[in-house]
């Protein structure tokens, strides 16, 4: 847009060629070279597009982006338009028109998403439609909107409606705008088209170009007016959308369902508890592993023994035994991440005091009615405490030094290569009691959120008698396979 002028825009026709419109047709040059300059001096040259920031300045920047797109759109056609019945061109300027009149209406539903919407997640979810539109799936192009063009129109009557409320109007101005201009325009697609010439009984007479622009732009098709009505109503809703980006406060408030919201932290509960069976299943196999080969765990012969079936395996139990130790331990660490937006503890209980106001006995009846009986909990509940956080908070900062011991155990542990006998007592007490730990304090949380608790004692059992049984059974493989070889071999 830099490099245009007035000069792009001028309905500058000849003397002569000016007598043969109406003054009608002249007020709309000079209105449309008015709003011209206007419009494209709110076209921005750039718009940066954040994620980090606040919701006012994520909201701005986003239809910012949109209405700078849109106003290009329309200041390119409308420089194309008037060039176009500069040469008394109906044809084009029938499509251009017709392209013109869509703008306005995508301005109008930018209003009418920054009217209707109070929260940061429905103007969000809003904009998000408007942003892309349909794929092809074998192209990868955009092949239609997400928004029908009469749901663009309405919501900008619906908003044009609100303006003029001590003037109401007859028509609906955006969807007669857009009706009309779709009518001219596909006057394009008909054989016997009448932007060519036109048919008396059985012939059909094309007609010279520019008289027959000149009736019929006069007469019949509302080029000039469809064109000024397109750019002005254009101008009108961009002082409604800086009105209401002005009005936004830094942060909108996020009004989802009640409902959606417990179900999404209880999902959140349900993730957690997933992690921690990784880590009980994990960290069992890998404790197996290892005190197989202990002498005071599982007495010299039977170390000795597994020591040897492994070290036949030995490059499969190496990375075994360190992809599991790793899987642990980094599993563990993630339940005393303190990032708010990390999959922990502390992300949790964030989760649920971003909610505590909303999520109430009644929700908790909605989604449980079988569960509770309503006055046992009415006046009774809350999805957490004080209590619950000062328990949690003394129960990470108990355990902090664990978990950074636990990081260097890992660092060491990982340049060890050698499957041997281990003569000492090994027994990690710190990580089955932070492992238990972490149990309590998800259950701390969860039997006051939904009053329901977990365990996970079957998976240690589970887990160390089949680990246990895949030693058994490879020692009776090789034992096998040495009596093979005897036989065959002698």
């Amino acid at each position: 847009m830099a490099n245009t002028n007035i000069n792009s825009i001028a309905f500058d026709y000849g003397e002569e060629e000016q007598k043969l419109f109406n003054d009608d047709q002249k007020r709309h040059w000079k209105s449309i070279e008015g709003y011209y300059v206007k419009l494209k001096n709110r076209c921005l040259s750039e718009v940066t597009i954040l994620e980090s920031c606040s919701h006012k300045e994520w909201i701005q920047q986003r239809v910012g982006l949109h209405v700078t797109t849109s106003l290009m759109r329309l200041l390119y056609l409308a420089e194309s338009f008037v060039q176009a019945t500069k040469s008394f061109n109906a044809v084009a300027s029938a499509a251009h028109v017709k392209a013109m009149a869509e703008v306005p209406l995508h301005l109008g539903y930018l209003v009418w998403i920054l009217a209707e919407h109070k929260d940061f997640q429905g103007i969000r979810g809003e904009l998000s439609k408007i942003a892309f539109g349909n794929r092809d799936q074998k192209t990868g192009l955009t092949s239609s909107g997400k928004i029908s063009q009469k749901t663009l129109y309405s919501r900008s009557d619906e908003m044009m409606r609100e303006f003029f409320k001590d003037q109401p109007s007859s028509i609906n101005v955006l969807e007669t705008l857009y009706k009309e201009t779709n009518v001219t325009g596909h006057h394009n697609y008909e054989g016997r088209n009448l932007l060519c010439g036109v048919q008396n009984d059985s012939i059909w007479k094309a007609k010279d170009r520019k008289e027959w622009f000149v009736f019929i732009s006069n007469n019949i098709f509302q080029f000039f007016l469809h064109c000024d009505t397109a750019i002005g109503m254009s101008y009108l809703f961009l002082d409604a959308i800086d009105h209401y980006l002005n009005q936004l406060p830094d942060y909108l408030p996020d009004k989802r369902e009640p409902k959606e919201k417990f179900i999404e932290t209880r999902d959140l509960f349900k993730r957690l508890s997933n992690e921690m069976c990784n880590v009980v299943e994990t960290y069992y196999i890998w404790r197996t592993l290892v005190f197989a080969r202990s002498i005071p765990e599982s007495g010299e012969e039977n170390a000795k023994r597994n020591a040897e079936i492994m070290n036949l395996n030995k490059y499969f139990f190496t990375q075994v035994e360190r992809s599991l130790m790793q899987e642990f331990i980094i599993g563990l660490m993630k339940f005393f991440d303190k990032n708010p937006k990390a999959l922990s503890i502390s992300g949790l209980i964030k989760k649920i005091q971003d909610n505590k106001d909303i999520i109430t006995a009644d929700v908790l009846l909605e989604v449980y009615p079988d569960r509770f009986n309503y006055k046992e909990i009415e006046g009774n509940y809350t999805p957490i405490t004080d209590e619950d956080i000062e328990h949690i908070e003394t129960l990470q900062q108990k355990h902090k030094s664990i978990v950074e011991k636990l990081k260097q155990i890992r660092d060491k542990q990982i340049a060890h290569t050698d499957i041997e006998i281990i003569k000492g007592t090994f027994i990690p007490n710190e990580v089955e009691a932070l492992i238990k730990t972490v149990q309590e304090m998800f259950n701390k949380l969860s039997n006051t959120f939904d009053r329901s608790t977990t365990l996970w004692d079957h998976l240690e059992e589970e887990t160390v008698r089949d680990t246990k049984f895949l030693l058994e059974n490879l020692q009776r493989g090789e034992s096998q396979r040495i009596t093979e070889i005897k036989e065959k071999w002698g």
